[in-house]
């Protein structure tokens, strides 16, 4: 009695993409709807640690109807296998594929430049381009984004402004239980003025004992840490209030304004009027200059 040759079924196409990412699920889908809708193949999402052993050494007797994944360097030589077995192989990750590898992928160029070309239409006229470091496909839309701006755009390094506390940062790493409980007291301030005589007696302690504990501890003054403190406060105010720097001073107990624009230009090298405003600190003029 002859044996009847079992039908492998329709041929399999394999996808190698990321879809714990939003860009590797909706690749995946799209293929596989087109896939089943006018080639009539089964296609299965492959595993980066499964590629190897499902592609390079397939089932016997199941066709590969060919392979599309995100490729980066890395499998070239895994792709070089394919192609010497004759499996067309697709990339459609932004990195260029070795020869013989086809290759589908967004113009980002051209993503850059209609960015570009939307802002310019609406009447914009300050830019910024928001990119990802040694990402080629987004230093593609950079180029394209400032070419179409035709020199409209300019490169512009932005500082940062203030550190945003939160609660499970907001500690102080010293072993030290006097000194973190100043610490945190000084943190906590919210009044006029603090000096190191009434912190001492919310603490309970003499003033030469927290001085000599601090001096100890962290190398400096209760003094200076109160200070330190009051110029963090004025400059958050600055950056994040309506309030007058007359008004800030007043409330964080400076005497006048120009008790508090002498101290804060020697601590941050710039006016509060100047911080407000956006202008660059005065040691960084002198440099660029």
């Amino acid at each position: 009695m002859q044996a009847s040759l079992k039908d492998p079924g329709p041929p399999q196409l394999p996808l190698f993409l990321n879809t714990r990412e939003h860009w590797g699920r909706m690749i995946a889908g799209g293929a596989a709807r087109f896939v089943r809708q006018e080639m009539d193949w089964t296609p299965f999402i492959c595993e980066a640690d499964r590629l190897e052993a499902k592609v390079v050494k397939p089932a016997y007797g199941r066709p590969w109807a060919g392979l599309i994944g995100q490729f980066y360097p890395a499998h070239h030589s895994l792709l070089e296998k394919l192609c010497a077995r004759g499996i067309p192989v697709v990339n459609v990750s932004g990195v260029p594929p070795p020869a013989g590898v086809g290759w589908v992928h967004s113009d980002d160029y051209a993503c850059g430049a209609m960015a570009a070309r939307h802002f310019l239409e609406r009447g914009f006229r300050h830019y910024a381009f928001l990119g990802i470091a040694d990402a080629s496909f987004s230093e593609e839309r950079q180029r394209g984004f400032l070419q179409t701006l035709g020199g409209q755009g300019s490169h512009e390094a932005i500082p940062p402004v203030s550190l945003s506390l939160r609660q499970s940062t907001d500690y102080f790493a010293v072993e030290d239980p006097l000194a973190g409980r100043a610490l945190r007291r000084i943190r906590a301030f919210t009044g006029k003025r603090l000096t190191a005589t009434k912190l001492a007696a919310d603490l309970g302690v003499s003033r030469r004992t927290l001085e000599r504990d601090m001096l100890k501890t962290l190398g400096t003054s209760v003094h200076s840490l109160i200070q330190e403190a009051r110029l963090e406060r004025a400059y958050k105010m600055v950056v994040e209030s309506n309030l007058s720097i007359g008004e800030i001073a007043m409330r964080l107990g400076y005497t006048k304004q120009s008790d508090l624009n002498a101290v804060f230009k020697k601590r941050f090298a710039r006016t509060p009027t100047s911080l407000r405003r956006g202008t660059a600190p005065e040691n960084l003029s002198r440099k660029q200059s």
